[in-house]
């Protein structure tokens, strides 16, 4: 370990540190020594690291830190409609890694979903049933300063050489932090391979889907895709209730039902923003020594995220725009009803009432208001025209299985969601009105 220390020293320290030390033997009588490695002894040096400096043995099997987040496990994870897929195929995964089509398992979404928690999850549960196997665990960002490290040093082989040795499970967190950089692509590329041939179990999360990286590599995306490639949206009101039960179980705290049923319904909130809605409630009420009620848990949310009511507001605020763009038509109301204006007509109300540009909203954006923006267009047009499918879908670039999934996916959301059926009542309302 002589030359590691001594790096060590020299990266703390700078070039006049200097590392002294003695040997002492219990054969002989203690003695001051210098010891010098033997040449081809291997150090990798990777700064910050949570692995171990030096390499394992070939030979040997072992045990590395998985760098697991310790809370995120199955029995602290919320399943519901928004998250079912990506569950499910991580509970299948934490049975058999390595060992199932769904290798590599991606898990895409927006902030604050839970991909971290999930992939994690599945960590803890391979080490549950398989004590032998090594998890590791790396955000996609640490991986990329390590690689950088090694190249500074000169042992990017010994780099990509560990990752393939020791991991069975390798987790990495946030692949879309590898876009634009090349050489960090090119060994994770390596190490992608090597694993995956021997049948290691990956894992990775993203917030965005393969289809947005497209300044990933076409041989990275395409192996992203062998596997099974699992969104999380946002959780729907049922959802939110189910995550806040656990929370508040978590914490050993309480709160009034219906405060727990206006968080749930009143508003839009990812399960990060959801945590921090219900620290904020809980502490405010404890250190302030105020009641809980709904005019407290709206002030407090109101400040972290937009209420259903502000959403609605907004909306509100664009029926002057919306009037004038039905009222430019010279036709009656049927006619305009089947006209293509009418179609540009919800387009436009739509973007305008949910703050998203025209020129974006049929792009292949994953953002969340985008895919909404998107979804409630088709189905605005399918129930205030009278064209086809067919139709519809070629008129923004799409084909006719696009909207009627579009078409299913808003009637459930209208039906689960109480913010979404405000939005799509109020700008039909507005659309239809001469």
């Amino acid at each position: 370990y002589i030359t590691i220390l001594r790096q060590c020293v020299k990266q703390q320290l700078g070039p006049a540190g200097r590392l002294q030390y003695s040997v002492r033997s219990t054969i002989t009588p203690a003695a001051a020594s210098i010891v010098t490695p033997p040449k081809n002894t291997i150090i990798p040096v990777i700064k910050n690291a949570f692995i171990a400096p030096g390499l394992p043995d070939k030979k040997s099997n072992p045990t590395v830190e998985s760098n697991l987040l310790p809370h995120y496990t199955f029995d602290t994870y919320v399943e519901g409609e928004f998250n079912r897929l990506a569950y499910q195929g991580g509970r299948t995964v934490a049975k058999k890694p390595g060992n199932t089509s769904f290798n590599p398992l991606l898990i895409f979404g927006g902030a604050g979903l839970g991909k971290t928690h999930l992939a994690t999850a599945i960590g803890w549960e391979v080490k549950k049933h398989f004590p032998e196997k090594n998890v590791i665990y790396v955000s996609a960002e640490r991986f990329g300063h390590q690689f950088s490290d090694s190249v500074k040093t000169g042992t990017t082989l010994d780099f990509i050489q560990y990752y393939q040795r020791v991991s069975d499970v390798l987790i990495i967190d946030d692949v879309q932090f590898f876009m634009g950089k090349k050489a960090t692509q090119d060994v994770f590329f390596q190490i992608f391979n090597h694993l995956h041939q021997l049948k290691k179990q990956l894992i990775f999360t993203a917030d965005k889907s393969p289809a947005e990286m497209g300044s990933l590599e076409d041989r990275l995306l395409s192996r992203f895709k062998m596997g099974l490639c699992a969104p999380i949206t946002l959780p729907d009101s049922l959802s939110r209730s189910s995550i806040i039960q656990k929370k508040l179980q978590l914490e050993n705290e309480t709160l009034p039902a219906p405060i727990i049923e206006f968080l749930a319904k009143q508003t839009n909130a990812n399960i990060r923003e959801l945590e921090g809605i219900l620290i904020s409630i809980v502490a405010q009420a404890s250190l302030a020594f105020q009641p809980l009620t709904i005019d407290l848990a709206k002030q407090i949310t109101g400040s972290i995220i937009p209420l259903a009511d502000t959403a609605i507001n907004n909306i509100k605020n664009t029926t002057n725009a919306l009037q004038k763009i039905v009222l430019s038509t010279t036709v009656d109301k049927q006619a305009m009803l089947h006209s293509e204006a009418t179609t540009d007509a919800i387009k436009k109300g739509v973007c305008e009432a949910l703050g998203v540009e025209e020129d974006v909203v049929f792009t292949n954006s994953r953002k969340k208001e985008v895919v909404i923006a998107r979804h409630i267009i088709l189905y605005l047009c399918k129930t205030l025209t009278s064209k086809s499918l067919n139709q519809i879908g070629n008129e923004f670039g799409r084909d006719h299985s696009t909207v009627s999934s579009a078409y299913r996916t808003v009637s459930k959301m209208i039906t689960n969601d109480d913010r979404i059926q405000a939005i799509v009542n109020e700008l039909r309302e507005k659309l239809v009105t001469n």
